[in-house]
């Protein structure tokens, strides 16, 4: 299982890169200012593994730096790279684990059970044709190449570019300059009615309070833009199988995920990004409107943390509606 931690050893890297400004490529050669979500299935048991593309969509503008653009940090199962097909060069990379390569360690794959799994990566909008190539690690970490294919965003049906109406509020909690110079994190709320939207927006200010009151994050505060979701769900609570207990919740969120009562992941790919989509991260973070201790996270795909009903508060000021 793959810990917290490694969600906030994600930022701080992040964090520190973007302030480097170190690799130097002209993103306005190869890019537009514009985000293409890539949406694939990742198919297989243990020890085989089968990646199919799903579809690509444009969403808004791009909120990553324009000058960290290939991955140096060699962390992560897996590396997407984009190449730019006329002239071959890696143009954009990142590492990154998935739930697919997370569920691979459990008894169910021992036993040959075969599952899919959909995941995302989401890149700047290249301007000509690329060719996007997944590869994994070997057992002596290198990586090795799983998947590939091109993809023309000038085709006419390659990318869907109908933008889907934004279904919630955006709450905006921190805000120290644009997206492409700063970390961006979303937080969004799961098992939460619109009865509890105002409990959302107190366990949201909280989480954001605690965590810049802690290093080092307290140290890079001004590096991070923080936004929150008011994602409506129909029931309070999430899913608790051990219990018996199951709740309809938009992101679909759940405890004892892999078997362990703890663990708190959604296997709902589409409605995370969907969600997710109508504001700029790089970093999402899942609130679960429950209070039984548990969270999780994986590299590079989101964190999730339950509002511990009995920490410590204080009144905070939503920045939106500062004077």
């Amino acid at each position: 299982m793959q810990r917290c931690h490694r969600f906030v050893i994600a930022l701080v890297l992040l964090a520190a890169s973007f302030a480097a400004r170190a690799d130097a490529r002209p993103f306005d050669r190869w890019f537009l200012d514009k985000t293409l979500r890539i949406d694939y299935n990742h198919t297989g048991t243990k020890g085989t593994e089968t990646i199919a593309l799903a579809s690509v969509s444009e969403e808004g503008a791009w909120a990553g730096s324009l000058v960290n653009l290939v991955d140096t940090l060699n962390l992560g199962e897996y590396m997407a790279r984009i190449y730019d097909t006329q002239t071959g060069a890696l143009i954009w990379s990142r590492g990154f684990s998935s739930l697919f390569n997370e569920w691979q360690t459990t008894d169910e794959s021992l036993a040959g059970i075969v599952r899919t799994y959909g995941e995302t990566v989401r890149i700047p909008e290249p301007r000509a044709k690329f060719q996007m190539t997944i590869s994994r690690r070997d057992k002596q970490m290198d990586f090795h190449e799983v998947f590939s294919t091109t993809i023309d965003p000038q085709a006419p049906t390659e990318v869907h570019r109908e933008r889907p109406v934004a279904a919630f509020k955006v709450m905006t909690l921190a805000d120290h300059g644009s997206p492409h110079d700063k970390v961006d994190i979303l937080i969004l709320g799961d098992g939460y009615r619109s009865a509890d939207l105002e409990k959302f927006r107190q366990d949201a200010r909280h989480f954001n309070d605690v965590m810049f009151s802690t290093a080092p994050f307290k140290n890079r505060k001004n590096d991070f833009n923080v936004r929150a979701i008011e994602v409506v769900s129909a029931d309070s609570g999430i899913d608790k199988p051990d219990k018996k207990i199951w709740k309809r919740t938009a992101l679909g969120t759940g405890y004892n995920t892999f078997g362990s009562a703890r663990y708190v992941l959604t296997t709902d790919n589409t409605a995370l990004r969907d969600i997710a989509g109508a504001a700029p991260y790089d970093f999402i973070l899942i609130l679960v409107n429950d209070d039984r201790y548990g969270g999780g996270g994986i590299y590079n795909l989101y964190a999730t943390c339950y509002a511990n009903p009995d920490a410590p508060r204080k009144r905070l000021v939503d920045p939106a509606r500062a004077p």
